[in-house]
């Protein structure tokens, strides 16, 4: 991830030792900004992903639960 990499070097460098302060902290600001929208993305895909494993495993959770439900009726 180029942008949190890049924000790390940005943050790493001392702003009362940078000879352009307005520019570093512009910088700043632009790479957080685009870390962060790199981050939502990631949570949005992450998020997906688990909506669609738990879509794919509700129809096997619906049979296990027929079939306990019909074990049940069996030992009645």
């Amino acid at each position: 991830m180029v942008a949190l990499d890049r924000l790390r070097t940005l943050l790493d460098i001392d702003i009362d030792t940078a000879e352009d302060h307005e520019a570093l902290t512009a910088n700043r600001k632009i790479v957080a900004s685009a870390a962060r929208d790199v981050l939502a993305t990631l949570v949005k895909v992450d998020e997906n992903r688990l909506r669609k494993q738990q879509i794919d495993t509700l129809p096997s959770l619906l049979a296990e639960i027929a079939e306990f439900e019909r074990g049940q009726l069996t030992t009645d």
